[in-house]
């Protein structure tokens, strides 16, 4: 089940990306993303009420780096609205992906010391694969 959760969540980034681009050229880069954000709050709000949950916010949380999931989002939201018509889609959806893949390698070596010789060669696979991509 949580595979396919995954896999949604793949189609749902990658249309997102997409749609955010087409409003980014119609409205302007900023625009584009303060409308975003605020349709994202609503909905947020609207789904609280429908499932009726309370918002409960600490900010007595020492570790300061974990409030800021929104700050990077932010920065995907401006690098891939510059991305998108740059590169081929399937391009891009490449690099985000290995990307994902050696950020996701670097973590799990770091935080639980998990080195595992299949995953360096599986991430220089695809990456010899992308050098072969045609150039445009």
């Amino acid at each position: 089940m949580y595979f396919l959760l995954a896999f949604l969540v793949g189609v749902l980034v990658l249309l997102s990306i997409i749609i955010n681009s087409k409003l980014a050229n119609c409205m302007g880069m900023y625009s584009s993303m303060i409308i975003t954000y605020f349709i994202s709050i609503i909905i947020l709000l609207v789904s609280m009420i429908f499932f009726n949950k309370n918002i409960v916010v600490d900010f007595s949380i020492d570790n300061f780096y974990i409030y800021l999931g929104g700050a990077l989002g932010i920065i995907v939201l401006f690098l891939s609205n510059n991305i998108v018509g740059k590169i081929p889609a399937v391009n891009m959806t490449i690099f985000i992906i290995v990307g994902q893949l050696i950020t996701a390698f670097i973590i799990e070596l770091i935080m639980y010391n998990n080195f595992e010789i299949k995953k360096v060669l599986g991430n220089l696979i695809i990456l010899y694969g992308i050098k072969k991509l045609p150039r445009k």
